[in-house]
């Protein structure tokens, strides 16, 4: 699911940058541009790893990973995965 970073609470999501939320939150909202920037860049970088996750799980799992991706217990992320898959005629 997505969130805004600006909508989490810092004990929310744990980030695998070295950074948390709130220490990003203050990043970005900085007047320093040099602060704002290095904030971008860490959720980029967190972006990444989270494709890569996704990525190895598409690996383990080549014959059912869409099943598998449109049956978790977040409903909303089902129905957005199946509007993909929908669209991409997969």
């Amino acid at each position: 699911m997505y969130e805004k970073i600006g909508n989490l609470k810092s004990d929310q999501y744990k980030l695998n940058c070295g950074y948390s939320i709130t220490q990003i939150q203050d990043l970005l909202k900085s007047k320093n541009k040099e602060d704002f920037y290095f904030g971008e860049i860490l959720m980029f970088y967190e972006a990444i790893l989270q494709y890569n996750i996704l990525i190895e799980f598409i690996s383990k799992h080549p014959d059912d990973y869409l099943d598998l991706l449109t049956n978790t217990p977040d409903s909303e992320l089902n129905s957005n995965y199946q509007k993909i898959i929908s669209a991409l005629n997969l």
